[in-house]
């Protein structure tokens, strides 16, 4: 299951309606939950993939620079491999504004994300930003 971090300091109901109009969400929905930070969430489906926009959690070593959480939830039977999806939803989400990451090989003192951007020729490109993990 993708997972992709963004930066954004809006409300989580704008950055829900940004993701949605990004992904091609139509029918997304504001839900109650108290195992999200914030205690809600927004869900919504595009074709077979489930979307999920949450707030991230503040004790998150990166939470400075990413405070948003996007879950895509494909069927179990896709094809194509978690990582194209998450690459795939990086490219439109970069495209509607938001810096977009991904966990990639933390550890218990380190934490590493993956920062998608697009190259001077329009291609994805990723960076490692790495930080210690507080004991």
């Amino acid at each position: 299951m993708p997972l992709l971090y963004l930066s954004t300091p809006d409300p989580l109901p704008d950055v829900a309606r940004r993701v949605f109009g990004a992904l091609g969400v139509a029918d997304g929905e504001e839900r109650d939950s108290d195992n999200y930070p914030g205690g809600t969430y927004f869900r919504g489906r595009n074709g077979v993939f489930e979307v999920r926009v949450s707030r991230e959690s503040p004790d998150d070593a990166f939470y400075g620079e990413f405070q948003a959480l996007v879950s895509i939830r494909p069927p179990a039977n896709l094809a194509t491999p978690p990582d194209e999806v998450g690459q795939l939803a990086a490219v439109e989400l970069l495209r509607a504004g938001f810096r977009v990451a991904q966990e990639s090989g933390s550890t218990a003192q380190k934490a590493r994300w993956r920062v998608f951007s697009f190259d001077a020729a329009g291609k994805l490109q990723a960076t490692l930003l790495e930080k210690d993990v507080p004991a």
